[in-house]
């Protein structure tokens, strides 16, 4: 198992943990709505969120390092790509491939930035409901 797949199984690990956290949102935030005073309720919430945050802060940098690792497997097997005739063919495929890992980042990256500010809102909306 090389360092690529390595990062592609953590960067799953992470769109798991996104829908996990993003079901405990969702069923904390209904909770919350009827029983504004339970505190462990909120931090339950509040972890929640916070478990967003790293996802989105971390899976670019995760995809980032997969792709450094492929572009840096592309040069060293630049060799034997140069007896080849269509060696710049293979390069570039080679480097497109390096770059799916970053879009993959990204793309989790989104996914969960886009549940982190609506829950985060969600939670904001339901604190000042708490203090009127």
């Amino acid at each position: 198992m090389n360092l690529d797949n390595i990062i592609l199984f953590i960067l799953n690990i992470y769109l798991l943990g996104i829908i996990f956290s993003m079901l405990i949102l969702f069923f904390s935030k209904r909770k919350l709505k009827f029983n504004l005073k339970n505190k462990n309720l909120e931090i339950y919430y509040l972890k929640s969120l916070s478990f967003l945050h790293i996802f989105y802060m971390t899976s670019p940098f995760l995809g980032l390092i997969g792709t450094i690792y492929r572009i840096i497997e592309v040069f060293k097997n630049k060799a034997l790509f140069e007896n080849s005739s269509n060696a710049f063919n293979l390069i570039v495929f080679h480097l497109g491939e390096a770059l799916e890992m970053t879009i993959y980042g990204i793309s989790i990256a989104l996914f969960s930035l886009i549940f982190y500010i609506y829950y985060k809102n969600e939670f904001r909306i339901l604190w000042l409901d708490k203090d009127e």
